[in-house]
Order: C-alpha cells, then structure tokens, then sequence
C-alpha cells in the first residue's frame, strides 16, 4: 500500500475528533492532555526513569492528532539530562490530516509551541517510516504509517515504555491481539513498562500470557480502572553508546548529510575532502530535489519515496536559505504509464497532481506536477550542514586501517590524516579505490550540464528524461549521462555537450529551447557521478569481505539460502556510494541511515529496504547466480 487511508473524522460537540471508523473519540472530553499525564506518563514512570540515561526508547500504538508525543516532549524537554535522546516510535495505521491534527491540538494552548513545530513538519499519510529530529530538545519521533501487527513487526527493540492508545477493544480489536501483545513483549527491554487506559479481561491475560507483570490501577476522569504492566528483570545498566568521533571521507552532499546527523547525536566529525567542499557531482549552482515516480511498491520503489519525503522536510528544516520550494513538473510521455500513476498515485494529492502539459510548456501528451519538489544550492546547504565539523581539504585519503582509537585515515604514503572510532565512506568516485572493485562494482557516469542565458520567462522546472530549471536569469538543462572510468580525470566540457543537451531540451520543450541565447554563449560544467548496475545507491555497514568469502563459496555451492544470510562486518566502517543521479534527494535519509546504524538508534529502514541497499547485495547475487549455473 503507496498511501495508508485518511482517518474519517468526526467532531464531538466539546471539539474532541471523533473517529468515525473505529466509533470511539481520540481521547476523554474530560481532559485529553491530563489523560495522558496520569494514565501514560506517570505509570510509566517518567521523568524518574529516563534520567541519568544518554538515550530513552518510547514506543506508542495510536499517534492520532500526537497528543501523547508533545507532552511527552515537553515532560521530556523539562527534564532530560544534556546531551540525552529521546527517541519516541508511534504507530498509525489511519493518519490524520494536518487540517484535523490542527484543530485538535488547538484545546492544548500549553503545548502551542511544540504543536505548531509538529505541524510545520507534519507527514504525508504515504505508508512506511517518517522520522522527524527536534534537535535542539534532542527528541527524535519515528512515525510508522502501516497496520499496528506490520508496524510492531518492525521495531526491533529494546523499548523502556510502551503507550497502549489505540481505540477500545471492542471497536479495534486487531489492535489488542494477543499475537501483537506478544510482539509487544518480544521488543521490550528487561523492566520496560507499558501503560494503557483499558482493563479489558482479554488485554490483562493477553499481556500476562506474553510475560508482563500486570496490575490494575485507579482510574482516570470517570473511567475507573487503568493497567500498568513491567517486565520482569533488572533495568539495562547502560543504552548503547554512540561512538565518540567520526572520520567522513568526502566532502560532498553525501558526507554533509552523515556529518549533520552524527553531530545531532553529539559526535565530533572530521571531515577529509581532496579538493574543496561542494566539488565534484554537489559542484553544481542548483539542483533538483524530486522523486522517481515509479509505479511498483518493492522495496526499491518504497525506498525511493521515502527518501524523497525525507529530503524535502529535511532541507526544509535543516537548510532553509538554500532550498527554494519551486515546484517540478514532469513530461509522461507514456498513456499507459500516466493512467497508472493518476488510479494509484504512489505520492498524496497535495505532492502529486494531473495538469495540463502545454501550461507548463511542455511537449507531452500530459504530465504531472509535483508541488513540494524543488531546488537547492549545494555549496550552501554543505557549508550548513558540516557547521562545527572539523574540516580537513586537499587531503587524498588512500586507504584506512585499524587503531587502537578505533580507524585511521591513510594518505599515499602511510601517514594518518586522521583518527576516530568510526569511519564513514562518502567520496563519490574516490570510494572505489577503497573498496574491492569486484565486490563493489561502482560505475562512472559523466554528467555534462548546459548553463545559457534565458530570453524568455522564467518558466517552471521541468523534468521528463532531460530537465531544465531557471536559475537567477540563465536555463540550467541537460544532463548526459555517459560511461567513464573512475580512475581518469573527467573529460571537460565540449560542444557536443551542448548540443545533445540542446536536442533533449527540444524534445522536452521546444519553447524553452526557442527563448536561449546563441550556443556560442553558453556555458556549463561536467562532472563524475557515481552508480550502481541496479540503479540504487549503496548504504550501510561496509562487510568484511574475507570473513564473507566462505560464505559466498557455500552460498554458490548451494549449501545457504541467500534470504538467510548476514554478511559479517567490519565493525565501525560504512559507506554511501552510487549516488548516480539523484544524490541530493537520497542523501538525507541515508546519513541518518548510517547514522542510525552506527549508533545503535531505533530502525530507520524496514528490513528489506536496508537489503536493497546493502553493500554486500553484489557478492551476494554473484554467489548465488553461480550455483544456479552450476
């Protein structure tokens, strides 16, 4: 499922949301934000528990409006320790609009603060993952959009508390299944707590059957039992530790982003770059932050859009004088495929919208406008982004080798540049020289952009195989994307260029291509892009290919199953790679991706999306190609 289905809702005549699939309201009239301090916050112990803790896990059934969220955030805000992350999961499977999230926070006037942040960043009811950091409280909220079972499925633990607020038993019993209970069990954390306002028979002997200690408490309000139930064992001396200090190589958009969410986390970064920061594939002026419209629902596919969601909040928040919100549309030259995309649009209505091609100027037989899309300036947003980073340029990071600090960073000739716990690969078409060229199998791509003086209006950014954007007077518009090999310097711009340029733009829209300049006048630039033969990029814990080279002989004797195979790694080494294209739009979500991973953080990716970017994927397809041929 592309979209989960928007909460039906109903107002009472006290203004408490009303949902009307379910038959139940959103929380008591009698006090929706005093609900949850006594039948959730205090049960659950807090603030006392979560202090002297560098990190807290909080999870929730039922997000609704967020009510629970922000005072929790507030509780949270008011008394955490410095430096302390509260990471708060919630699950939703019929998220509400903001309209209505809005409306509903408005009886809250103590938490307007809190609530117009939430709202600002409100995520679309896409289904999946969406994470938005509250850096300055260090309050990381994670929000499932699926079915509760789906969603639980994929928390993987350990969690200190649990919010049981979905609807009542009797309306919503899927949700208080005795299999999802036990799911419920299986991520908690020795002595986690769990409080919830219902006393149901089949809820108390669910959660005891599942290994909570259950108990019944007095009432909220005219409700007049409540439940907290803990699991037995001691409390968990220390969370995991994140690593202390960071060596990023590369100082692209890639590295930017890795830098900006470990230092969130309070890491010290170093950030090693051979020319200047913003070089390479993130040298260009602007750059489109837009989505692959695909019309499958695979992994790859989910990926795609939820990295395109992320970047955009993400910018939005973290960059905002260099991302300028200009809108995108996009030529479909294929009916069949367009049809598709309008009866089951993979983004929601106000990301997603049918226009009329020749609005736009545009050749087409129809097309698609993508309102939330836009540009950013590289160069600006990287300056933002590594704010506080130690940054070293002009050095040429050879190779990396074990240290009792945990890595070194290695020039030409041995000498460290730097040393750190972790090590984080992000330099474009330098990462082949560090990694096995046959378990990695990077590609070059040279992508050559024409710059030329616009003589007509500014017209909207189009995109449709080539793009084209007006950009502070000129028509940015290319680009080719050639095969080039990683170890050669990148060939220059030439009139070829411009001119394969010059036909893309004609076929795409001949009136943009009418109002340029003369060629002679044009300029532009190329550069190295790097991709992947599956067109995804690669993320994740780099593996240690000698500890996996058995297993890759077992696997091609057919000895393993593929789908159950781990591939070792190196621990404290990670890498992002293979960009192509689409760097500025995947580069957010795979820092804190590795961010995430290399701070042990609750999961950022289901499962099979973090598969689908794996660095081992190549050897192991390799593998098991070569038993079927055997």
């Amino acid at each position: 499922m592309k979209l989960r289905p928007r909460a039906p809702i109903s107002w009472t005549a006290e203004g408490v949301p009303y949902a009307e699939e379910f038959g139940d309201i959103y929380y008591s009239k009698h006090g929706g934000l005093e609900e949850t301090q006594a039948v959730f916050l205090k049960p659950l112990g807090l603030p006392e528990r979560w202090r002297g803790k560098r990190r807290f896990t909080l999870a929730e059934l039922g997000f609704g409006a967020g009510l629970n969220a922000l005072a929790t955030w507030e509780l949270w805000a008011k008394t955490r320790d410095p430096g302390a992350s509260l990471h708060f999961l919630s699950v939703e499977g019929f998220p509400m609009d903001r309209a209505d999230a809005a409306r509903a926070l408005a009886l809250f006037p103590n938490l307007n603060a809190r609530a117009e942040k939430l709202l600002e960043r409100w995520p679309s009811r896409a289904a999946g993952i969406h994470r938005l950091w509250f850096t300055e409280d260090g309050f990381c909220l994670t929000l499932i959009h699926e079915a509760a079972d789906d969603a639980l499925a994929l928390i993987k633990g350990p969690i200190d508390g649990w919010l049981l607020d979905g609807f009542a038993p009797s309306r919503n019993p899927q949700m208080w299944s005795p299999a999802l209970l036990k799911q419920i069990a299986r991520a908690s954390a020795p002595n986690a707590r769990a409080a919830t306002y219902s006393v149901a028979v089949g809820v108390r002997r669910a959660l005891t059957e599942a290994g909570f200690d259950v108990q019944v408490a007095p009432g909220f309000a005219r409700k007049k039992e409540r439940l907290i139930a803990a699991m037995p064992g001691p409390a968990l001396s220390h969370a995991p530790k994140p690593p202390k200090s960071a060596a990023i190589i590369g100082g692209g958009i890639a590295g930017a982003c890795v830098a900006a969410a470990l230092r969130q986390r309070g890491i010290a970064v170093t950030l090693i770059e051979r020319e200047a920061l913003a070089a390479g594939a993130s040298g260009n002026a602007a750059g489109l932050v837009s989505p692959r419209l695909d019309l499958g629902d695979d992994p790859d596919a989910r990926f795609l859009r939820t990295a395109y969601y992320y970047a955009v909040n993400f910018y939005r928040t973290c960059t905002p004088d260099a991302f300028h919100k200009t809108g995108l549309t996009r030529a479909e030259s294929d009916l069949e495929k367009a049809a598709k995309l309008k009866a089951d649009p993979p983004l929601p209505e106000d990301w997603l919208q049918s226009v009329e091609p020749a609005e736009f100027g545009l050749k087409a037989p129809t097309a698609m406008h993508l309102p939330q899309a836009g540009l950013l300036e590289p160069a600006k947003a990287i300056c933002a982004l590594t704010q506080g980073c130690k940054i070293l340029t002009g050095w040429d990071a050879k190779s990396i080798e074990r240290s009792e600090e945990g890595w070194r960073v290695l020039d030409g000739s041995g000498a460290a540049i730097a040393k750190a716990c972790i090590i984080i690969i992000t330099a474009g078409a330098g990462a082949a020289q560090l990694l096995p060229a046959e378990q990695a199998p990077l590609q070059g791509r040279r992508g050559a952009l024409s710059i030329a003086q616009n003589t007509g209006p500014d017209l909207p950014a189009i995109t449709g195989g080539a793009y084209a954007f007006a950009w502070r007077g000129d028509l940015h518009f290319g680009a080719t994307f050639d095969p080039a090999p990683l170890d050669l310097p990148i060939a220059p711009l030439c009139a070829d260029d411009h001119l394969r340029n010059q036909a893309d733009l004609e076929e795409l829209s001949p009136q943009r291509a009418n109002a340029l300049a003369p060629i002679e006048t044009w300029r532009g630039r190329a550069a190295m892009r790097v991709a992947t033969p599956d067109h995804l990029p690669i993320a994740g814990a780099l593996p240690d290919w000698a500890a996996l080279t058995p297993i890759l002989d077992q696997l091609a004797k057919g000895a393993l199953d593929r789908r159950m195979v781990a591939a070792p790694r190196q621990e404290g080494v990670f890498i992002i790679s293979g960009l192509g294209a689409r760097g500025l739009t995947t580069a957010p979500l795979l820092g804190e991706f590795i961010a995430t991973l290399a701070c042990e953080d609750p999961m950022l990716l289901p499962p099979e999306q973090a598969r689908a970017l794996d660095p081992a994927r190549f050897a192991l397809r390799a593998a098991q190609r070569r038993n079927s041929s055997n």
